[in-house]
């Protein structure tokens, strides 16, 4: 048997109030992660994983957990000026997976999990977009060949909602959670990663109005080492957010970056790194409607970083 859990809590001592933007739309794409990440907040991540092998195949039980609790003011402001207010959010689920041996150090993999996913309560108003899921999945992990390693697991997302959704709201529509990446070992010196994540999750941010989006990430990165002591990394990132009728938007972050990477010894490392955001809008602004100024939500960023590494 094998046993893997990991746990990451995460307290962030940062400003009690959200961001004022001066339009509705103004409010970056996606809500501004980069701005939530500053503000008052305790964050849990968590996730188990017991792989019991029986013969040819694998029964795996698995639970993750994810808890974001923002401890910032909820408050409103006189029109036109918009105040960002964080909402709470969990999403906590547990099922298994059955893996059978295909040969080569491959399995083909079926799953299940169970979950509830919870949204708290805006200016008072508990949100209507609490649900509960049931996820089949079907998947294929190994290494069948030395130079490639697979991790692929997807399937549909069956949605239960709590009575109260909006006008507009399809409580009847097919979701897909997906988690998948392949592994490319072209030589010793390098490796290629391509990654797909899918799934839907409640917003963390509003300004009166609550939502729900598909979190959706598409990413290549490629790593090369050039000598023991040196090595780099490019990729390119496109990060979307889907969000869900009656809310009309649609927010695509892209993002290239660079890195390089010096490891004195086992002990000592430094890494210099570039990536650069630039974000679309791709719903559009309607004049005259709700999104007339949506082209708001765009923006570019630069961020370049430095960092040393000692390690015990």
């Amino acid at each position: 048997m094998v046993w893997e859990q990991a746990n990451s809590f995460t307290y962030i001592d940062g400003n009690h109030l959200g961001p004022t933007f001066g339009r509705p739309q103004d409010i970056p794409a996606l809500g501004g992660a980069p701005l939530r990440d500053r503000r008052d907040a305790t964050i849990y991540r968590g996730g188990f994983k017991l792989t019991c092998p029986v013969g040819q195949f694998f029964v795996r039980p698995v639970g993750t957990a994810y808890i974001h609790d923002f401890r910032t003011l909820q408050q409103t402001l006189t029109a036109p000026a918009v105040y960002e207010n964080y909402v709470d959010r969990q999403d906590v689920n547990g099922g298994v997976d059955i893996g059978y041996d295909i040969g080569k150090k491959t399995f083909a993999v079926v799953g299940y999990r169970y979950g509830r996913q919870d949204q708290g309560k805006l200016l008072g108003v508990d949100s209507p977009y609490d649900s509960s899921y049931n996820r089949v999945l079907f998947g294929v992990e190994g290494t069948p060949v030395s130079w490639l390693k697979l991790a692929l697991l997807g399937g549909p997302d069956i949605r239960s909602w709590v009575d109260g959704t909006p006008a507009g709201f399809d409580r009847s529509k097919m979701f897909y959670w997906i988690d998948a990446s392949m592994t490319l070992l072209p030589t010793k010196q390098d490796s290629i990663v391509l990654l797909n994540r899918r799934y839907l999750q409640p917003a963390f941010g509003a300004a009166s109005t609550l939502s729900v989006y598909e979190d959706i990430t598409y990413s290549v990165a490629w790593k090369h080492k050039f000598d023991d002591h040196w090595a780099g990394s490019a990729g390119f990132q496109l990060y979307m957010g889907e969000y869900q009728a009656p809310v009309n938007r649609e927010d695509w972050i892209c993002t290239p970056s660079v890195a390089l990477v010096y490891t004195h010894d086992k002990h000592l490392s430094a890494e210099l790194a570039y990536s650069y955001d630039w974000v679309e809008n791709t719903a559009g602004a309607v004049v005259g409607t709700a999104t007339e100024f949506a082209n708001g939500r765009e923006y570019t960023r630069h961020i370049v970083s430095l960092g040393v590494k000692y390690a015990f």
